[in-house]
């Protein structure tokens, strides 16, 4: 309901508990990811009166220019998802994640400043919870990773922009024509900056230097 109350009726049993949802307009970032969903094991014998509260952590993140400045308007578009035990917490004493999927849209204020929602996950072998930074394209500044794994309290980060690398270049079909309105993107990690082609089939991407998936 309006005030966050729920009520289910069932025969005693073991269930999957899943909290499912996006986070409701006028609700701060620090309460809640854009999207989530966790799920935790359930066993009811009688009734029981639960409140639940989502397990994740406010990351303050502050975007700075090459000198120091607030750059505005970086967008932070990414998901994650873990199994246990590459997420902890739990939905209330008892009720601990078995799951965690969450999604972050969130852009920079004047002041450089984003809040994202983040679960206590912890890296799997090989892999980490990493998105990319997008600063607006007249910045001329790099999309820049940001990882938000071992988040396991309210904490804040500084992430400086740099120039970067520029791929750019022009998408063509057969026999030359220029295609326009594709969507080129380089990936790395959870999070990736794309560019539709220009009338002329031109884009332009500006990255930090690494490894990407085109």
């Amino acid at each position: 309901g309006i005030d966050g109350s729920f009520s289910l009726t069932v025969t005693p049993g073991t269930y999957q508990l899943r909290v499912v949802g996006s986070r409701p307009s006028g609700v701060s970032s620090s309460a809640a990811p854009s999207y989530s969903q966790f799920y935790a094991q359930l066993s009811l014998s009688s009734s029981e009166q639960q409140d639940l509260t989502l397990p994740v952590h406010a990351l303050t993140v502050t975007t700075l220019g090459a000198l120091g400045d607030p750059i505005a308007g970086v967008l932070f578009n990414a998901g994650f998802s873990r199994n246990a035990p590459y997420v902890t917490g739990s939905l209330a004493p008892g009720l601990q994640l078995t799951y965690a999927n969450t999604s972050e849209y969130e852009t920079s204020d004047a002041s450089g400043n984003m809040v994202l929602s983040v679960p206590d996950f912890t890296p799997q072998p090989g892999s980490s919870d990493t998105g990319l930074l997008q600063p607006p394209s007249s910045t001329q500044l790099a999309a820049t990773p940001l990882t938000v794994d071992n988040v396991a309290s309210d904490t804040s980060e500084s992430v400086q922009l740099s120039s970067g690398v520029t791929f750019s270049g022009v998408l063509r079909g057969e026999g030359g024509v220029a295609l326009r309105g594709y969507s080129v993107a380089l990936s790395a990690g959870s999070g990736s900056t794309s560019v539709s082609t220009g009338i002329d089939g031109s884009f332009s991407l500006t990255v930090t230097p690494g490894t990407y998936q085109l």
